[in-house]
């Protein structure tokens, strides 16, 4: 569905994941955005040990690769982020590479999961939640934040928490209302995504502490991340 309350010369996506196992050495799609003629502007894809950024300028594909432990049945946040100055590209918070082609998303271009508007092959695996940012986070947004909740700030131009469960509509969390659609009509079909029942995700705990020396009464509450304080 369409994503973006302006046009954007800078933004943020990013996706939790687990992948199934695959035998299909393919390249599997996370995240496209269409182009103004069809086909994709932009996506995030997985490969064996491999992620990458691709973008497609003049119809020919501009690649941001990286190898990382991707493995499968783990789960793990990608994170691509762009602007004039050039795009980066983000594995389980950390940054995997860079480089300075300049990105820009028309307003009224859609966002698909899971699967690409143009030629390519759709995810295998479980998507968890995404979120589209109208400004380029920072290393250290990206590293501090990927468990945030899918709250509304300002800056969110969507979130999907994908929690519903049935159903086929996937609200957004943020403040414009852009819902996803399960398929391609909002009527029952036979090859929609199916809704997963996750059990294992590693979820934030928020507490009453002070990160020197733990709980403590009436403190200020911090959020603190599947493997450590909010702060790095």
């Amino acid at each position: 569905g369409r994503c973006f309350s302006e046009d954007l010369d800078e933004g943020a996506f990013e996706v939790w994941f687990n992948r199934a196992e695959d035998n299909d050495f393919t390249w599997r799609v996370l995240l496209a955005g269409e182009a103004a003629g069809g086909g994709d502007q932009f996506r995030l894809e997985a490969r064996g040990n491999r992620i990458r950024g691709r973008t497609y300028v003049g119809g020919e594909p501009q690649s941001l690769l990286a190898f990382v432990e991707l493995g499968s049945d783990a789960w793990h946040h990608i994170a691509l982020t762009f602007s004039r100055l050039g795009r980066s590209l983000y594995f389980d918070g950390g940054l995997v590479g860079g480089d300075e082609l300049a990105m820009t998303i028309p307003r009224d271009s859609r966002l698909r999961l899971g699967a690409p508007f143009g030629e390519g092959t759709a995810f295998l695996g479980t998507i968890e939640s995404a979120r589209v940012w109208g400004f380029e986070r920072t290393a250290r947004q990206i590293w501090r934040d990927r468990f945030a909740l899918l709250g509304a700030p300002d800056d969110v131009e969507a979130a999907w928490p994908l929690d519903e469960g049935t159903g086929p509509l996937a609200g957004d969390a943020g403040t414009h209302g852009f819902n996803l659609v399960l398929g391609d009509t909002e009527a029952a079909e036979e090859n929609d995504p199916r809704w997963a029942l996750i059990e294992d995700f590693p979820e934030l705990a928020v507490t009453e502490l002070t990160p020197a020396s733990g709980p403590i009464e009436g403190g200020t509450a911090v959020q603190i991340f599947g493997t450590g304080f909010a702060e790095k």
